[in-house]
């Protein structure tokens, strides 16, 4: 370890001489490998993957590469689901998830709107509130999601959710991210 010029000082103050020495690594030496391998397999890293894994900085890279890409395939509510939605429909999906946008009540915490209601009436204008049930949104909502109550039924691959005939030379498009989409024009 590199002395600072203070510490230095402070040595050559005292008398005290200062040298750099070359070290011999652990790398090698059968005792220090046998207790690199024990540390490794009694590691929680080598609890989960086994006891062949070394807790190297490439063998640790390794595993967390394996495991995103486990995480990125991997199906069910909130896993893997990677999307090809455009910028707005992720924006407002955010938003209303997270209850952390352009809505009253997010807005009135932060102080910069006068009340948390809604302008159907609701005393709360919440991201679940405008995703799920406000009034205002309620004919678009049905038409194209039919009556979803929870995160949880937009988030699952339902066949009559997932795709719509429109948009341009007669293709196919999410349903979900069309109303979101929708929903960013109204938010912003």
């Amino acid at each position: 370890m590199a002395l600072s010029r203070r510490a230095c000082a402070i040595r050559e103050r005292q008398h005290l001489d200062t040298c750099i020495a070359w070290t011999r690594s652990h790398i090698g030496i059968p005792g220090n490998e046998k207790a690199d391998r024990a540390a490794a397999h009694a590691s929680t890293l080598g609890m989960i993957a086994g006891s062949n894994v070394t807790a190297t900085e490439g063998g640790l890279r390794a595993v967390h590469k394996q495991t995103r890409k486990e995480h990125r395939t991997a199906t069910g509510f909130g896993l893997g689901n990677r999307t090809s939605w455009g910028r707005k429909a992720l924006s407002a999906y955010t938003w209303l998830r997270t209850n952390k946008g352009p809505q009253r009540q997010w807005l009135h915490k932060l102080g910069k709107s006068e009340s948390p209601a809604c302008p159907c009436g609701n005393p709360v204008q919440s991201g679940d509130h405008i995703t799920f049930h406000c009034p205002l949104f309620h004919g678009t909502r049905t038409l194209l999601l039919g009556s979803p109550s929870s995160w949880e039924d937009l988030d699952v691959d339902a066949p009559h959710m997932q795709r719509i005939e429109g948009g341009e030379e007669g293709e196919e498009e999410d349903a979900v991210e069309v109303y979101f989409d929708f929903l960013f024009a109204r938010l912003v």
